[in-house]
């Protein structure tokens, strides 16, 4: 049997709501104004709107055919950042580039409004801004005609910290978008260190034989898996590198993160200045070399003995008693006997050195 053929109604015809009502507005002119309700519609091609008046001879006229759009819904705005592209990560550049541009496809976008502040969550007026070259955080605004209805914002950041830009849109027909944040994450300040010593046998800057603590304090943590670089140079322009530890978050205070490294110094190290040496990458990228406290420090594991206190045991022997540091024990020392005086070079025929522990009994090894 032949299929059943179903008419396809026509599209709705609205008229004027029985509420709104037509009302002349100027006699002069002959104007009317009628308030409607419009249907709604999710059509981009809008609605066809005409208007026929008849008058009182009954003759009929029609006006042209007027498309209406309506557009109830808010604009969808996209944010991008070509210099800093991940809102995770630390960048040493305070001047970011952020490309924004939205999308309302029925009335387009009319303007942008923005604020730019520390808060994660704020959100700008609704007033359409131009962005000036005086604005507190000095940024400039331009059309990019590769992206169409989008905009770039490039802006000096004026201080190390989380930043947020913060945009919404509104559409030609007056519909705000929601707030659309971006995060930036800024660092352009290097690490820098201080250093302590911490030894049984030395001075806040001079040391001497045996195990030798040092404490480095960096003024930033860094990120994780990342150890600073550190050595120190003699005298003798010998290179000691130190494997340093960094202690735990427990033990560190505020921004700063500490690190601490062992070394042992012997008479072979080389007596005389020594100098730190040091370098840190942060999460930014930037390297720190400077060390602000700590950075020189001295050797001495000469064992002396002043001149004055020699005791003469006879007119052809005389004794000169050395206390040895714990830390000296077992360990090869270098003894400094200065007869610069002439009277004293002539009367020294042989040096015998003697060892005895602390209760004076003489050590045969």
């Amino acid at each position: 049997s032949p299929p059943l053929l179903k008419e396809i109604p026509p599209p709705p015809r609205y008229k004027r709501g029985e509420e709104g009502g037509i009302s002349r507005t100027d006699e002069a002119t002959n104007s009317w104004r009628d308030t409607d309700e419009i249907p709604h519609t999710s059509e981009a091609d809008g609605l066809i709107f005409q208007v026929r008046v008849r008058d009182l001879a009954g003759n009929l006229g029609v006006s042209a055919l007027t498309i209406l759009r309506v557009d109830s819904g808010p604009p969808k705005l996209n944010l991008m950042s070509p210099t800093h592209t991940d809102q995770q990560a630390w960048y040493s550049n305070n001047q970011p580039d952020i490309i924004f541009y939205g999308n309302s496809e029925i009335s387009g976008i009319s303007g942008y409004s923005w604020n730019f502040d520390q808060q994660p969550i704020s959100s700008p007026p609704k007033i359409i801004m131009q962005l000036e070259p005086f604005t507190a955080f000095e940024g400039r605004l331009r059309e990019i005609p590769s992206i169409g209805t989008g905009n770039q914002a490039t802006f000096r950041i004026p201080s190390d910290n989380s930043w947020y830009f913060h945009l919404k849109a509104q559409d030609g027909a007056g519909n705000w978008s929601e707030t659309y944040h971006y995060k930036l994450n800024i660092d352009t300040t290097s690490p820098h260190a201080k250093i302590e010593l911490q030894s049984s046998n030395s001075s806040a800057t001079r040391v001497s034989t045996g195990k030798l603590s040092i404490s480095l304090t960096l003024s930033e943590p860094l990120p994780e898996g990342n150890v600073p670089k550190l050595y120190y140079q003699t005298s003798k322009n010998r290179r000691i590198n130190l494997d340093l530890k960094e202690l735990a978050l427990s033990e560190s205070k505020g921004s700063e993160s500490h690190w601490e490294a062992v070394t042992h110094i012997d008479m072979w190290t080389g007596d005389g200045t020594a100098e730190f040496f040091f370098e840190a990458t942060d999460k930014a990228g930037n390297v720190g070399t400077e060390i602000t406290e700590g950075k020189l420090f001295e050797i001495d594991t000469l064992l002396r003995k002043d001149a004055t206190e020699m005791q003469y045991v006879s007119d052809e022997i005389a004794q000169v008693t050395l206390s040895i540091p714990p830390g000296a024990l077992k360990q090869d020392m270098r003894i400094k006997i200065d007869s610069s005086d002439e009277s004293m070079s002539a009367r020294i025929k042989n040096v015998v050195l003697r060892a005895f522990d602390v209760n004076f009994h003489e050590l045969s090894d």
